[in-house]
C-alpha cells in the first residue's frame, strides 16, 4: 500500500516532468490519480482578487467574497464544506495563487487535511514554476485585456504575498487591469528586510516606464550590496540621465533589522510615511 508520503513525492515527480503546454490540461487528472481526491478543480485568483477561475475552464468562476473556495483564499486555510469537499489555499511562501477543490470520498481528519495541505503546496510550487514559461495560466486569471502600462507593472511585482517567521506582507494594484505609475518591490536578505513603493509621474506609459527604469535601478543597487540611500541615489540619476528632470518618480525606501526591528527609511517625497 502506498503511503501519503509516497503519493506525495510521486506526485511532485510528474509535477516537474508535465510539458508546460499541457500542465493546465494535465493537472486535474494527475491530482485525482496520486490524491485520490473526487473532481480536483485547480482556480487560480485573478488580478483583481475578486474572483477565483478555473485554469480549464473559463465557466467555472466563484467569488472570493463569498464563496466557500473564496474562504480559503482570503483566510488561508483549509475549509471543508457541508457536502464534504475539502478546498485548500495554494500557498507559495505566504503567496496565495488560488485554490485547489475537491471531494476525498471520506469523512477528513486533521492528518488527512495534512496531507492535502502537502499537496496544495506542492501543487502550488508547480504553478509558480509554470507560470515562467507558458501564457495559458496568466491567460485564466484575467477577464478583459491590460493596458500595457499594466502588463509592465504586474511584470515588476515580486509576488503578492510573502511570508517568512518574523513577518508577513500583501500587496495589490488597483485598478488591477489599467494601473499607471505605482508599485511595490521587497527583498529579504539574512537578517534584513527592504520594502519600496514607487510611483511614477503622470498616466499610461509613461508613468510606467519611470517606474520601471526606478525600481531596475533601486534592485540594480541592492543585488550590488548596496544599501537603500545607494539605491535611491541609482534611480535618481537613472530617472534624471533619461529625462533630465521632466519627470520624477516619488518612492519611499524602508529596511527592517529582523533581529531588532529597527527600520531605516528613505523618503523620497510621495506616499509619505506616519511615524506611530
Amino acid at each position: 500500500m502506498t503511503t501519503a508520503a509516497e503519493a506525495l513525492r510521486a506526485l511532485e515527480t510528474t509535477l516537474r516532468a508535465l510539458p508546460l503546454h499541457a500542465f493546465a490540461g494535465r493537472l486535474g487528472p494527475l491530482l485525482a490519480e496520486h490524491t485520490g481526491l473526487g473532481d480536483p478543480r485547480v482556480r487560480l485568483v485573478d488580478y483583481a482578487a475578486a474572483r477565483l477561475v478555473s485554469i480549464t475552464d473559463p465557466e467555472d468562476v466563484v467569488p472570493t467574497s463569498t464563496s466557500t473556495p473564496g474562504a480559503a483564499f482570503r483566510e488561508q486555510r483549509a475549509v471543508v464544506d457541508g457536502d464534504g469537499g475539502v478546498h485548500l489555499p495554494l500557498l507559495c511562501r505566504g503567496d496565495c495563487l488560488g485554490v485547489l477543490s475537491g471531494t476525498p470520498g471520506e469523512p477528513v481528519g486533521i492528518e488527512r487535511l495534512a496531507e492535502l495541505a502537502e499537496v496544495a503546496d506542492a501543487v502550488a510550487d508547480a504553478l509558480r514554476v509554470a507560470e515562467v514559461g507558458t501564457d495559458e495560466l496568466a491567460r485564466a486569471r484575467r477577464d478583459r485585456r491590460m493596458t500595457v502600462a499594466a502588463e509592465m507593472q504586474w511584470e515588476l511585482l515580486p509576488g503578492r504575498g510573502l511570508a517568512c517567521p518574523e513577518f508577513t506582507l500583501a500587496g495589490q494594484l488597483e485598478p488591477a487591469y489599467g494601473v499607471r505609475g505605482d508599485n511595490f518591490d521587497w527583498s529579504v536578505d539574512p537578517g534584513s528586510l527592504t520594502l519600496t513603493l514607487t510611483n511614477g509621474m503622470g498616466e499610461g506609459l509613461e508613468a510606467a516606464l519611470l517606474t520601471t527604469i526606478a525600481i531596475t535601478a533601486m534592485r540594480n543597487a541592492r543585488r550590488s550590496g548596496h544599501g537603500i540611500a545607494e539605491a535611491a541615489a541609482l534611480a535618481d540619476q537613472a530617472v534624471w540621465g533619461q529625462f533630465g528632470g521632466e519627470r520624477f518618480v516619488a518612492g519611499l525606501l524602508l529596511t527592517v533589522d529582523l533581529r531588532t526591528g529597527a527600520l531605516a527609511v528613505v523618503d523620497c517625497g510621495s506616499p509619505q510615511l506616519w511615524p506611530s
